[in-house]
């Protein structure tokens, strides 16, 4: 890294660990069948896993927590989007990560607002309490993210920071290219590299080299891009505003090494490596929110 660009130092941590999960055993034996039988047809159904997050419980004190905002309408096109405000001030966005839900960065509210800034959260679709996206029931992708980040800002105005968990930070990089303009952003274990993930998925699923190439063909039609042009260390001249990176070292959903690689191709950004948080604790630990509040206020010296 260049130390001229990348700051490092470590929060508090707190110990936690969480196991990856793997490929159902029925689901990879089938698709083992499957890409026997019909390529075609196997390339399909791989193509549709990748495009349909997993759709996890939301617990009471989420929901609660959900219900205390106030409604935010955000409509794209005809479709809404459910969303929430908290306080007033500068806007900041709460963005989750795939498979996730608004609700799942809620300790970072109380804080924000406390800091003099209104807080904006929002379900993506096909996600949460949103409905599906354009791609069909139950699937999304990163654009539909960033299809919501523009509808947050016609809606409140400019913002002042966006803090994104895991794909989160991937679909903000998309806002940015689309025009989205905001003075700091603070990433939370974020993903960069979705091509390196492709591989991992076709690991995960024992798909063959033939299959492999079909899903990825048939997404890359669906994006209308390449995995590699939606990369998120590929910055070209796009203007980036000062960053802060809090990712943990032991994260076995989002390798800190994504972390790393952001920070090693963003101009300007500041590194903030945390132990044993894992990929989900990071969002609650007291000592990242600390820190995230601090930099997104202006408080903590960084440029």
């Amino acid at each position: 890294m260049d130390a001229n660009r990348i700051a490092i130092t470590s929060p508090k941590t707190q110990r936690h660990k969480k196991p990856i999960a793997g490929a159902p055993l029925a689901l990879k034996a089938s698709l083992g069948v499957l890409q026997r039988v019909s390529p075609s047809l196997a390339g399909w159904l791989v193509e549709r896993l990748w495009f349909t997050p997993p759709r996890p419980s939301q617990s009471a004190e989420s929901r609660a927590l959900w219900a205390a905002g106030q409604p935010l309408p955000l409509v794209v096109d005809g479709r809404k989007l459910a969303a929430r405000v908290f306080g007033d001030g500068p806007p900041v966005v709460l963005m989750h990560g795939w498979g996730g839900y608004g609700a799942q960065l809620g300790a970072l509210i109380q804080p924000i607002v406390a800091a003099g800034h209104r807080v904006v959260v929002f379900d993506a679709f096909g996600h949460g309490d949103s409905p599906g996206s354009r791609a069909g029931f139950r699937l999304a992708t990163f654009f539909d993210f960033a299809d919501g980040l523009r509808a947050v800002v016609d809606a409140v105005g400019p913002l002042h920071a966006i803090v994104a968990h895991s794909g989160g930070a991937m679909a903000t990089m998309l806002a940015l290219r689309a025009g989205v303009t905001v003075e700091r952003l603070v990433l939370l274990a974020p993903m960069a590299r979705p091509a390196l993930y492709a591989v991992q998925f076709n690991r995960l699923l024992g798909l063959d080299s033939d299959v492999a190439a079909r899903w990825q063909e048939r997404a890359r039609a669906r994006l209308g891009v390449s995995f590699e042009d939606i990369d998120a260390t590929s910055v070209g001249s796009l203007a980036l505003p000062p960053t802060l990176v809090i990712h943990d070292r032991r994260d076995r959903e989002v390798p800190f090494a994504d972390g790393e690689a952001i920070a090693r191709a963003w101009p300007t950004v500041t590194l903030h490596p945390t132990e044993d948080l894992g990929h989900r604790r990071i969002l609650t630990d007291a000592a990242v929110i600390a820190d995230a509040v601090a930099f997104l206020s202006h408080r903590d010296g960084a440029n």
